[in-house]
């Protein structure tokens, strides 16, 4: 089989390969796979992954938005602008997350060289920068 997605069927294989404590593979098959970097965060994907991976509503994610945005947290959270304009520094706001204990430690990875400016989404609405935390 290439694929098997019945359970009962794959419990039932995974059973006979613990009885037998011995198998061979015959063949290995795989290919590399490229998963592009994101585009900078804009209000409409902010809402898409809030709903999709927290179950939260729009109105429930712009309501919490607006109030990390009057906290000083999260920049202006109502833009469709996908795209930092050069000259951007990121590199503060990466310093700023550093010493978070929660974060931080991947703060530093970016600082140590793992950083790579974002892909341009190719949206500018020339009135705020794409989301992004503040402090």
């Amino acid at each position: 089989r290439n694929r098997l997605f019945d359970r009962p069927a794959a419990v039932m294989l995974y059973e006979i390969c613990v009885e037998r404590r011995l198998a061979t593979v015959t063949k290995v098959d795989g290919h590399e796979k490229r998963k592009w970097r994101p585009t900078p965060l804009h209000t409409v994907e902010l809402q898409k992954l809030s709903s999709n991976l927290l179950r939260i509503s729009s109105d429930r994610t712009m309501d919490i938005a607006e109030k990390l945005y009057q906290q000083g947290f999260l920049s202006y959270p109502r833009t469709e602008t996908d795209k930092f304009k050069d000259g951007f520094d990121l590199a503060a706001l990466i310093n700023e997350q550093a010493g978070h204990p929660e974060w931080g430690g991947f703060a530093r990875e970016l600082q140590a060289g793992g950083f790579q400016w974002p892909r341009d989404g190719g949206h500018d609405d020339q009135a705020h920068p794409p989301i992004h935390p503040l402090k």
